[in-house]
């Protein structure tokens, strides 16, 4: 083999081509878009037929090898003419790709046993080669006359140019500067590879900002949807709950007072699940807000627990209450804070047996704050310990009273902490053991005076 100008112009065409299919390869993993993929093969079988003409010369052009070659020219054809149909979202047929193939090697079969000359059997596959890359580029150029974008204007014409060249060579017979051209096809090769993978990325970001619009009007859609649903809801369930509180004042047999108190037992749940979807809504929104001001943590669980002592008894639990002896100065919402303690408590009451403890202890620390909620439950498996905190999660009762919720609490409260209050909730557990859960916040400078002392 002859190494001249000409296969060394020849290897950097092949060079150029390798590294377009490479990029696109990489790219094509992360941004994928059924155009790309005919790209990507139109460039692989470029990359063959130019890698084939490094060595075919040398080798005689081989009949097999002309009859391959003449395939893979039709193959490149037809992808790049898919390329630019699926950039219309109207593919061509696949049977059309087996119909050109078998057509353009039939010809370069029957052409070669008629004793023809290599640019005599090459000839009608590169003029399709060239019109489907003049196709391509045209729409290119349509496309962005359309769109008023000179990145598709530039891209267009590169392509258009670059379908100049398949009808240049092999077909000419070498001259002396002939390796020019395989030069000029290498860096054209390089620059419509990088035309088309920007507008990969163009296209996928557009996609993107589409979906994104979708999203946050879906997203909008739904906040509406809720906050009139629930509104909706709130009404007939208040005029319920009056009319039981009327009924209960009347004398009623057993057997009424029972449904009368059971109508406003599911009321009362039916009112705190639609309270629980629509504070989850606003924080999912970020529309839920928080007023926070410097208090005592302990005046605020003394009021938020008041009460709490004639239920646990009239479960047959034990209640206990642990304040800390010196102040708890935190900055809080004490509503959004009260709704945390109220959660968790209901959580303790739900999941602890008859003749269990339910313990409520507050701690100071350093640095910070914290509260904590000990029941002597069934406990929680390690695997459902990682997930309490998420939405509409379920844990499974156990032996224990079983669980009715939104699932939306601990997440509710988990929000109110962590967003909220730059705070910290977690939870220990062990099977058979119990549960805890911790509320940690930050503590202020001592102040004169702190609200609530």
């Amino acid at each position: 083999m002859e190494f001249d100008l000409r296969f060394f112009a020849n290897l950097f065409n092949v060079t150029g081509i390798g590294i377009v299919m490479l990029v696109s390869l990489l790219v094509g993993t992360s941004y994928s878009h059924r155009f790309f993929q005919a790209w990507k093969y139109a460039y692989l079988c470029n990359f063959g037929l130019i890698s084939l003409e490094l060595f075919a010369p040398a080798l005689g052009r081989p009949f097999a090898l002309t009859v391959f070659e003449a395939a893979i020219i039709a193959s490149s054809a037809w992808l790049f003419t898919q390329t630019g149909r699926l950039m219309k979202a109207r593919p061509l047929p696949l049977w059309t790709y087996g119909v050109t193939c078998a057509g353009f090697a039939g010809w370069a079969a029957a052409m070669l046993m008629l004793g023809q000359p290599f640019a005599m059997v090459a000839a009608p596959p590169l003029l399709c080669l060239t019109i489907a890359y003049f196709y391509l580029g045209g729409m290119l150029v349509a496309r962005s006359i359309r769109r008023a974008n000179e990145r598709y204007l530039a891209f267009g014409w590169f392509v258009i140019l670059n379908g100049l060249l398949p009808i240049s060579f092999p077909v000419l017979e070498p001259t002396p500067y002939f390796w020019a051209g395989y030069w000029a096809a290498g860096v054209t090769h390089l620059l419509v590879g990088i035309g088309m993978i920007v507008t990969l990325l163009e296209t996928s970001k557009r996609e993107i900002q589409l979906k994104n619009d979708e999203l946050r009007q879906l997203d909008r859609m739904k906040d509406e949807f809720v906050s009139t649903v629930t509104h909706e809801l709130r009404t007939p369930l208040t005029a319920i709950k009056g009319a039981t509180w009327i009924l209960d004042q009347e004398p009623l047999s057993a057997q009424q007072s029972q449904m009368v108190r059971m109508v406003a037992s599911h009321t009362d749940r039916l009112t705190r699940l639609i309270g629980d979807v629509l504070d989850y809504s606003k924080l999912e929104a970020g529309h839920m807000r928080f007023t926070l001001a410097a208090g005592d943590l302990r005046h605020l669980v003394q009021d938020a627990v008041a009460g709490y002592a004639p239920i646990f008894a009239a479960r047959g639990l034990t209640w206990r209450l642990e304040l800390a002896t010196e102040p708890m100065p935190a900055m809080f919402d004490a509503d959004k804070l009260t709704q945390v303690i109220v959660n968790l408590l209901a959580n303790a009451l739900k999941f602890t047996p008859e003749g269990g403890t339910v313990t409520f202890r507050t701690v100071r620390e350093a640095d910070q704050v914290r509260f904590e909620v000990s029941d002597t439950g069934p406990g929680l498996p390690p695997e459902e310990l990682a997930r309490v905190f998420t939405h509409f999660y379920q844990v499974n009762g156990g032996n224990a009273r079983p669980a009715k919720g939104s699932g939306l609490g601990l997440a509710i409260c988990r929000a109110i902490v962590e967003e909220g209050h730059l705070g910290r909730i977690w939870a220990e557990s062990e099977p058979g053991e119990g549960s805890t859960f911790y509320v940690s916040l930050p503590v202020i400078p001592a102040i004169a005076p702190v609200v609530g002392v």
